[in-house]
């Protein structure tokens, strides 16, 4: 029987959902994040160090593929999504105040969520997405805005998250992709965004440094669903204990991958997840880059010494 998460992991999935301001298009859902903390939280005390479990290091040591999720672990929203939201509205008669717009939003987004997805990839995805974010959009200003207001809006809304300009690169992004590419790994993408994500990474300036780019939508299957990620594996011809997985959802990213078979890690940019120890986390992709290329070396150690050489 486990244990009920600590107090820490508990405060950190009640502001993922109702403070944070940073919800983009990805699926976890409160429910799903409360499973996993109690599975893989205890009531240690807080460290400041970056732990991993036994067995982490040495599994690295077989990765010949990185996949990253996109939102939240490669960039993010440029201010917040009420901003945004509220920035758009004004021009469209309604003046609506950010912080409450992003509370509507993150209730909109979660119900939206929590609803289910049996009908998410039927027909047209491109349709379905849309069809799906309107309703978000209409739960948040139904009753600010008239349904022709809300259809001139939402198009405005929905091509400015397709826009860089609506997001920023983390400051490490760049540098960790360069190097780990320059160390042999191939390079991809697993998100549960939509398809709005190629001109985004495109607009960044990160589109040309990934073999390969795997939405949801496009596939049929969201994380932390395993069909995704065997996906994944298949589009690149490597067993799945030979990718990592690098994401910042404790749900969709690192039980999602391992799961699946893969190996994984949680990208723990603000150290919400500190109490949790029996989890492989970081806090910045510059450690993802220095933990694989410390292995690299290692394991060319190893086989020069296998073979009477030192280095």
């Amino acid at each position: 029987m486990h244990a009920p998460p600590p107090a820490g992991c508990l405060r950190t999935l009640k502001h993922k959902f109702e403070g944070s301001g940073k919800i983009v298009p990805f699926l976890d859902t409160i429910a799903a994040n409360l499973i996993f903390a109690v599975r893989s939280c205890s009531r240690s005390a807080p460290t400041r160090t970056t732990r991993h479990p036994p067995g982490f290091m040495n599994a690295l040591k077989a990765v010949e593929v990185i996949f990253f999720d996109a939102a939240g672990t490669l960039f993010d929203v440029r201010g917040s999504v009420g901003a945004i939201y509220s920035r758009i509205a004004r021009r469209h008669g309604v003046d609506a105040d950010p912080a409450t717009v992003q509370k509507a939003f993150s209730n909109a987004f979660r119900d939206r969520s929590a609803s289910g997805f049996s009908d998410r990839f039927a027909g047209d995805p491109v349709a379905a997405e849309r069809s799906w974010w309107l309703d978000v959009v209409r739960a948040v200003f139904a009753r600010r805005m008239s349904e022709a207001v809300l259809e001139e809006y939402f198009d405005e809304v929905f091509e400015a998250f397709r826009r860089a300009d609506s997001y920023e690169v983390f400051p490490d992004t760049l540098a960790s992709l360069d190097r780990l590419s320059s160390r042999g790994f191939r390079l991809g993408v697993l998100s549960n965004f939509d398809s709005r994500l190629f001109d985004v990474l495109s607009g960044l300036g990160l589109a040309g440094r990934f073999e390969r780019v795997i939405i949801s939508w496009g596939i049929g299957a969201a994380k932390p669903d395993a069909g995704i990620f065997l996906h994944a594996a298949a589009s690149m011809g490597v067993p799945e204990g030979r990718i990592l997985h690098v994401g910042d959802s404790l749900a969709d990213d690192y039980e999602g991958a391992m799961n699946a078979g893969m190996n994984a890690v949680l990208l723990d940019r603000h150290g919400r997840y500190r109490l949790c120890r029996d989890i492989a986390r970081v806090e910045s992709l510059t450690e993802v880059s220095d933990l694989l290329s410390r292995q690299i070396v290692n394991r060319q150690s190893s086989i020069a010494n296998r073979g009477g050489l030192t280095v």
